[in-house]
Formats: structure tokens, sequence, C-alpha cells
């Protein structure tokens, strides 16, 4: 599964699709990839999202913008709400306390 959200990161991914390329109904899906990872299954492409942006903010001349975007954030409103969910600061404010 980790391979069909790394190919389509800056796509919409939903748990139907999930589902459907893993074989299974959606809820059986859902209950199997919670009790398997001990998350659900948005929760986890969130994170990844999340983990790819951070690397990709590695890169101080890259905008922010263009990174919500590469990670399937709608814009970048609904990245800075994301990351600071997961990471408990902003992108902006995450990148300057880890400014090399």
């Amino acid at each position: 599964m980790l391979t069909y959200v790394q190919d389509r990161l800056d796509q919409t991914i939903t748990v139907d699709q999930m589902a459907t390329e893993a074989g299974m109904s959606p809820s059986h899906f859902a209950r199997v990839f919670k009790e398997t990872l001990g998350s659900t299954p948005m929760q986890y492409v969130m994170a990844y999202r999340v983990e790819q942006a951070m690397k990709m903010m590695d890169d101080p001349a890259r905008p922010l913008g263009d990174i919500a975007m590469a990670c399937g954030f709608s814009d970048q409103a609904h990245f800075t709400r994301s990351f600071k969910q997961v990471v408990g600061q902003t992108p902006r404010a995450f990148r300057a306390a880890n400014a090399v």
C-alpha cells in the first residue's frame, strides 16, 4: 500500500481507492489497516504526506506552496492546517527552526 500512496502523493487518495487496490471492501480494508498499522488509512496518508513535505523543506529555495501541491494538499492553507495538526507547528515555523 505504501507504493500506492507514494505513486499518488500529489493526487487525492481515498479509502475506496485503497480498498479497491487491495481487493477488499472499504470497511473491511479500513478495519484490517487499522488493526495492522494502528492508524486509519487516511491518518497514514496524512502522516506520509507531512513526512515527505518535511523532507522537501530541506531545500530553502522551494516555496511552501509548491511543496503543498507536490504532497497532495488542496492549497497552502490546507497544508498549513494539516502540518500543524501532525507536527505541532506551522510549516514556516518548522522550516525556520530546522534551517541549517
